[in-house]
């Protein structure tokens, strides 16, 4: 889903991501496409954290390869829309289906990153970890930028508006496994006759 969402951005052309801008860059300015531009820098970044230590697992090398993946194949598929109206609307779909695939990575725990590896390197040597994530994405921006990625007006919106978009997400999560936990619960208390407990209850 992020790869999708990744994609997308791309495809509209009106700015991605802060990291991907820098993703963006490479692809543009080497053979690599833009799902092995991933791979190239989030390897590199995983390289890192492992010579201070903190190496991957194997859910994080998976979700890099799959994502990498997912977004070559997508931008494949999708069309690249000519009006500019399509091409917003094209990007704010992106930026939602990316908000949505980081809050269910992150709600699931599937897997950890190459930012939150340096995080976690950071955290280590008693830094504060949201200082070094900040610099990092303010670093791949601007360089990003300066090779001529696709900076673009998504890019502040997205920089702006992810943050809030996938607290939005962790709480629909956390919403539906609350109603959920209390219509169990609600059900385990007052059985409907037609269940076994229920039918026990009423010969009771």
């Amino acid at each position: 889903m992020i790869g999708a969402g990744v994609a997308s951005l791309a495809a509209a052309g009106l700015g991605v991501a802060p990291f991907d801008v820098a993703l963006s860059a490479i692809a543009r300015r080497t053979p690599l496409s833009f799902g092995q531009a991933a791979w190239a820098l989030s390897g590199t970044l995983f390289l890192v954290a492992a010579i201070f230590g903190v190496r991957p697992t194997g859910r994080s090398l998976g979700f890099m390869l799959l994502n990498g993946l997912t977004i070559d194949i997508a931008l494949q598929v999708i069309v690249a829309p000519e009006n500019l109206l399509s091409r917003i609307a094209l990007s704010f779909i992106g930026t939602v289906v990316l908000a949505i695939g980081v809050a269910t990575v992150v709600h699931q725990s599937a897997a950890g990153g190459a930012f939150e590896s340096i995080m976690t390197v950071a955290e280590q040597r008693g830094r504060d970890p949201l200082i070094i994530r900040t610099l990092l994405e303010v670093t791949f921006l601007i360089a990003g930028a300066l090779l001529g990625g696709a900076f673009g007006p998504m890019t502040v919106i997205i920089a702006l508006s992810i943050g809030p978009a996938i607290r939005a997400g962790l709480q629909a999560y956390d919403d539906h496994h609350t109603g959920r936990d209390i219509r169990r619960s609600t059900a385990t208390s007052n059985p409907s006759p037609q269940s076994p407990q229920g039918r026990l209850a009423h010969q009771a």
